[in-house]
């Protein structure tokens, strides 16, 4: 995984380096002009300001987008992270929901049995236990 993140980063790093390349390269200037340039006139002067503009809305949007796609990866990875870390061990949690922000509820596995177990700021509770529930139906129940 961390090989994954390491070319989406790079690929990232590297899509938003080509809105910072110029886009034309100047030629050299001659030795010979004089070390103060006239002053632009006004079209000059937009003609500049419309440039900056461009390249700052290509980089806010590349940057939104850099930042759902990596919200979307480590979603996606710590979702994978939360079903393989039950994988061997003995107490295993099934399902969390948070009921406030202070609140949550626990499906634990412990051995053959199933706890429901409520958890608040001031206390930690079991609910309700009973037999587990076979696999299939507890993916029929999560439709």
């Amino acid at each position: 995984m961390k090989t994954l993140l390491n070319r989406v980063f790079f690929f990232l790093i590297l899509g938003i380096s080509f809105i910072y390349a110029p886009f034309s390269f100047a030629e050299d200037t001659p030795a010979a002009e004089p070390l103060a340039p006239p002053m632009p006139t006004s079209p000059e002067m937009m003609k500049g300001y419309e440039g900056a503009f461009l390249k700052m809305a290509l980089t806010f949007i590349a940057l939104l987008v850099g930042i759902f796609f990596t919200v979307w990866i480590l979603k996606r990875l710590s979702r994978g992270h939360f079903k393989n870390m039950n994988a061997n061990r003995a107490i295993k949690i099934l399902e969390k929901r948070a009921l406030s922000p202070k609140t949550m509820l626990y499906l634990v596995e412990i051995g053959e049995k199933q706890t429901l177990i409520a958890e608040s700021q001031l206390e930690v509770k079991s609910i309700v236990t009973f037999s587990a529930i076979p696999e299939e139906e507890l993916e029929a129940l999560k439709e």
